[in-house]
C-alpha cells in the first residue's frame, strides 16, 4: 500500500502515519558527576537526565523560596522526581533509602552539592542551558543561597 507524502506532519490527519513517525519521549539516567567537588564523584548517584522543564523549573522556584515549607517541598520533589539510585549509607553501614526521606538524612551540604551538580549536568545542554545562560533561572547553588542571606 503506498503512503500519501502529501500527509503534513502537523496535523496527521493519516492516523497510522502518526504513529508511525512519532516521537518517543524516553527516560533517560545519568550517573551524577561533580564537577565543583571531584571528591564526591566516589558516590554513584544516578539521576534522571531528561525531566519536563516544568519539573526543573518548578524546582528552581521551590528552592529559591525564602519559605522553609516550599524549600522542603523542592527537596522532596528532588528525591521523588530526579533522584533514581545511589550507594550511600550511615556512620553503621546501613544504606540510605532513595527517596524524600533518604535525601532528607544527607548533611545539608551535601544534598546543596548534589542538587548543584545535577542542575549543572542537566543545564549543560540543549534549551535549558540557553536559558540558564541568559538569566531565567538560576542554578540550584544561587537558589539556595539566598535564603541562607
Amino acid at each position: 500500500m503506498e503512503r500519501n507524502v502529501a500527509i503534513s506532519r502537523r496535523n496527521c490527519s493519516d492516523l497510522d502515519y502518526c504513529r508511525v513517525m512519532a516521537f518517543k519521549l524516553r527516560s533517560t539516567n545519568e550517573l551524577l558527576t561533580f564537577k565543583a567537588q571531584p571528591e564526591l564523584d566516589e558516590m554513584k548517584i544516578m539521576v534522571k537526565s531528561n525531566v519536563t522543564l516544568k519539573v526543573f523549573f518548578d524546582l528552581q522556584v521551590l528552592l529559591a523560596s525564602q519559605d522553609a515549607e516550599k524549600m522542603q517541598e523542592g527537596f522532596e520533589s528532588f528525591a521523588t522526581d530526579v533522584l533514581q539510585s545511589w550507594d550511600v549509607t550511615d556512620d553503621d553501614g546501613t544504606s540510605i533509602p532513595t527517596d524524600s526521606d533518604g535525601f532528607g538524612q544527607l548533611p545539608f551540604t551535601l544534598a546543596l552539592a548534589v542538587l548543584t551538580a545535577w542542575v549543572e549536568q542537566v543545564s549543560s545542554s540543549g534549551e535549558v542551558s540557553r536559558l540558564t545562560r541568559n538569566g531565567f533561572s538560576p542554578s540550584a547553588a544561587e537558589a539556595i543561597g539566598t535564603v541562607s542571606q
